[in-house]
């Protein structure tokens, strides 16, 4: 098994935090950061391990499916703004997880 970085962050909208996987396209909302954030790691952790084990046939597909490039700019941007020392956004965060997978 080879370890996968996924790169992800949460938003704040409105009054919802949304947690957005930008590697694998998937997303999650809750009324808290922190709730948001283990939804989202339950989802990818449910998600990989379906595609390797149900949807097998399909895992190459599903394990490489991306988000939509505005998704993809936005979490670019926010890398940009958490490393400048004037600027730290409350409202949006940036993570990684690590999960385990077969895919090469």
């Amino acid at each position: 098994m080879k370890n996968r970085l996924l790169r992800c962050f949460i938003k704040q909208e409105n009054n919802q935090w949304v947690a957005v996987c930008i590697d694998l396209n998937l997303a999650a909302q809750a009324d808290t950061c922190n709730d948001a954030k283990l939804k989202l790691e339950g989802m990818i952790n449910f998600y990989i391990q379906e595609a390797l084990t149900v949807d097998i046939d399909y895992k190459e597909q599903l394990l490489s499916r991306k988000a939509p490039f505005s998704l993809i700019l936005e979490y670019y941007f926010a890398v940009l703004l958490k490393n400048l020392p004037a600027f730290n956004p409350a409202h949006f965060q940036i993570f990684s997880g690590v999960s385990q997978s077969q895919v090469v």
